[in-house]
């Protein structure tokens, strides 16, 4: 069976985890791919320089998720995908992460992100598992904020480490495609503090959530 694979970017998409569903019997298998590239904001003077982080455990060991991707993950399974931001800038900087799902069919059209169980239990079709780290916190824009600046250097802590596609799939999602777009995006912290009263989420120069 030759796999026609589809890798999505957005403009300032900094990692897309891509799912190829293909029919094998009565149960479709996974190609599981990803693609990453690197955003910043500057509001003033300087640059921010950041790198979003993406591993995976082999063998007891922490390594690079593989550009190839990784073929035949079936439904019901929980595959790595270890994220975390890294500041290469020369000044610190405020991070926060963004997750975006959507699953599409064979033709493009967009597939429910949610799965009706029998016995009326809504489930997720993607579930990204956060790690629980208190060093996050999710705004009320749904973006994933660091609580504290990142300093020169510094890595943050893993905001999730895995991602597990639902074994409800069913056949209307085989050869569909499964994309899970992970956005890090930063400004600087110099002239930029929190402002009286607020938040990390109300610092300036962060842009609208759906700018992408």
């Amino acid at each position: 069976m030759t796999l026609k694979i589809k890798l999505t970017k957005k403009k300032i998409v900094s990692l897309a985890v891509v799912v190829m569903l293909f029919a094998v019997a009565a149960m479709g298998t996974f190609a599981y791919f990803t693609d990453s590239v690197t955003a910043h904001n500057v509001i003033t003077s300087g640059k921010i320089d950041i790198t979003l982080n993406e591993k995976m455990m082999q063998a007891g060991v922490l390594v690079d998720f593989p550009e190839e991707g990784l073929l035949g993950v079936m439904p019901g399974r929980t595959v790595d995908k270890i994220v975390s931001v890294t500041n290469n800038s020369a000044g610190s900087a405020w991070v926060r992460i963004r997750i975006q799902s959507e699953i599409t069919d064979a033709d493009g059209n967009a597939l429910p992100l949610e799965i009706s169980r029998a016995d009326g239990t809504v489930i997720p079709a993607i579930s990204v598992n956060l790690t629980g780290s208190e060093d996050w916190y999710c705004g009320a824009d749904g973006c994933w904020y660091h609580k504290q600046p990142l300093a020169p250097g510094q890595t943050t802590e893993v905001l999730f480490d895995s991602v597990t596609f639902a074994f409800e799939l069913g056949n209307a999602y085989k050869s569909g495609t499964a994309v899970v777009n992970v956005t890090a995006e930063a400004v600087q912290t110099v002239n930029n503090p929190i402002p009286d009263g607020g938040s990390v989420e109300d610092v300036s120069g962060w842009p609208a959530v759906g700018q992408m």
